[in-house]
């Protein structure tokens, strides 16, 4: 067993260990077993800075091909991607540098597509913009990139619809991103995730929640808790419950998605933040401040623009509902 699956064990086992307490309710005790692996969120952390230091102790080989430092440099990528932006951007400079020296153009389309992705999950959208519409040449796409650059397109055209206040640009985003969705179903193998969660996200946008429940359901059972998709696909869920009216299940999807974020030491994340918010209506103070502190912090971390900006709006709500309970827990003591 490698240095990195011994810690990852140690990890599982002491929160596993340290979950003394027994809850009372499903909901208590998935904010249980959430408090626990926080508490242990600074190991995977270290396992995640353990793994990107041999991968780039790889380039330090002399003799490397300029494929093999590209296929390197994509696995860096990967390691960054939703960990720290800007060594994910300069892992994608890298990427395309070599890519062109090599006067591959089939690795660089590859580049530009994931750069597209990552300019749009991070709020970047008029670059994000640039690099679809201007940077992709889509009739050198093989079939497979083609699915690619379809799903950077609707991913593009999903995140800015929910984030824009502009009405006709909206509409504009809404309409290319049902077109593009559109597209992947029927240029991707129905058995693939990426068909799958958009066929669950279609139906999600039209309103048949109960047939996108059934769905997402099924989807993560196939899914292992600790890859980042399945934070996704349960954050899916949590929003599914949500609008199903289900609040109690909706927190406890929302924690197991917030689990698997810190178990693939994921620092722009979403469910943590709305878990914080839900917390607070039902004034479960304490928590709710912890985890929208870890949250700010986290996406500080990440150092993209949208996600902070998106937190620190939540922030002062919760902060003040702590002050005031910290200030009259100070008042009961003195009257003791």
């Amino acid at each position: 067993m490698n240095e990195s699956l011994k810690k990852i064990a140690i990890l599982l086992l002491t929160a596993i260990t340290s979950a003394s307490i027994q809850p009372t309710t499903a909901q208590e005790s998935a904010l249980a077993s959430l408090d626990h692996m926080l508490d242990v969120a600074q190991g995977y952390v270290d396992v995640r800075h353990s793994r990107i230091k041999s991968i780039e102790d790889m380039l330090l080989e002399s003799n490397l091909t300029l494929q093999q430092r590209y296929n390197i440099c994509e696995k860096l990528y990967h390691e960054y991607f939703a960990f720290q932006l800007d060594k994910a951007m300069a892992m994608l400079d890298e990427r395309y540098r070599l890519a062109d020296e090599m006067k591959n153009n089939t690795l660089k389309a590859d580049t530009q597509i994931d750069r597209a992705v990552l300019y749009a999950t991070s709020g970047m959208f008029f670059e994000a913009g640039e690099v679809l519409e201007n940077e992709i040449d889509t009739l050198s796409l093989s079939k497979s990139q083609l699915v690619e650059y379809y799903n950077a397109q609707q991913r593009f055209h999903s995140d800015f619809w929910h984030y824009t206040n502009d009405i006709e640009a909206r509409n504009r985003s809404g309409h290319k991103k049902i077109y593009y969705r559109e597209q992947i179903l029927a240029n991707c193998d129905p058995t693939q995730l990426l068909h799958r969660t958009i066929t669950i996200r279609t139906l999600t946008d039209s309103g048949n929640w109960e047939v996108a429940d059934s769905l997402n359901r099924s989807l993560l059972a196939t899914l292992s808790p600790n890859v980042h998709e399945y934070a996704m696909v349960a954050y899916d869920q949590a929003r599914i419950c949500e609008a199903l009216a289900q609040r109690k299940e909706m927190i406890e999807w929302f924690a197991r998605s917030a689990e698997a974020d810190i178990r693939t030491a994921t620092k722009d994340h979403a469910s943590l933040c709305s878990l914080a918010q839900v917390l607070l209506e039902q004034n479960d103070i304490d928590r709710a401040f912890r985890y929208v502190t870890i949250s700010l912090n986290d996406a500080l971390f990440y150092n993209a623009k949208l996600r902070p900006w998106q937190i620190s709006a939540v922030v002062p709500k919760i902060e003040k509902a702590y002050q005031a309970k910290q200030q009259l827990q100070r008042q009961e003591l003195q009257r003791q």
